[in-house]
């Protein structure tokens, strides 16, 4: 993302946008919060590689029969990694089997590297945490992504914080106490920015593969 501050508009636009009573949508862009923010994301990021990056192995298409093939999971492409630097990690992996630190390394560099520009957060918080409200903070942050992209904006999530399995358990606390009120669950973090550079797309499955008939 590019390192440049929302316009107090746009803030106020997409802030707008929420009409639920349950739900509150906050832009977080005043440069304090924002690096405590960057941080929490960052550790949250490390936490969650160290603890479930051998559970999710299968999810990652390092070479690119195997992005064609299921069409799903993570990519090189996902992280920024320019293509020249993406074609050179995928012959090493063909060549060499990549240890659990160095596939943490790679990670956690690819995610700081965008980090580090995000100037600004978006954060959707709930009174409850029924199903019914889980899914219209859904519908919430879908309706701000489309706005946003209409604005010239990305938005990427930056969930990992908001997980709920014991490794996370401090940050996760950490998180609450800091930004929401004792009866709040934040449904949703992000950041929020000016795209710096176009990259290639996610695989995505054929929405028929999907439907059951």
């Amino acid at each position: 993302m590019v390192s440049e501050q929302l316009a107090s508009d746009v803030v106020d636009y997409l802030q707008g946008i929420n009409s639920d009573p349950d739900l509150t949508a906050v832009i977080f862009h005043e440069e304090n919060e924002v690096a405590k923010l960057r941080q929490l994301t960052i550790d949250a990021m490390i936490i969650d590689m160290r603890t479930n990056l051998l559970k999710e192995t299968d999810h990652f298409r390092m070479k690119e029969w195997q992005k064609n093939k299921r069409r799903d999971g993570l990519t090189l492409g996902a992280f920024g990694y320019p293509a020249v630097q993406q074609f050179f990690m995928q012959s090493l992996g063909s060549l060499f089997t990549m240890s659990e630190e160095a596939m943490i390394e790679m990670g956690v560099e690819g995610f700081s590297g965008v980090v580090s520009t995000t100037p600004a957060y978006l954060m959707i918080l709930s009174r409850g945490n029924s199903r019914m409200v889980q899914v219209k903070a859904g519908m919430l942050y879908c309706r701000l992504e489309h706005a946003g992209t209409n604005r010239g904006l990305i938005i990427q999530p930056a969930e990992q914080v908001l997980q709920e399995y014991p490794e996370m358990k401090r940050l996760y606390k950490k998180v609450h106490v800091t930004y929401a009120e004792p009866d709040q669950i934040i449904q949703m973090l992000a950041g929020i920015g000016k795209p710096a550079k176009k990259v290639s797309h996610s695989p995505r499955r054929d929405v028929m593969d999907l439907i059951v008939k």
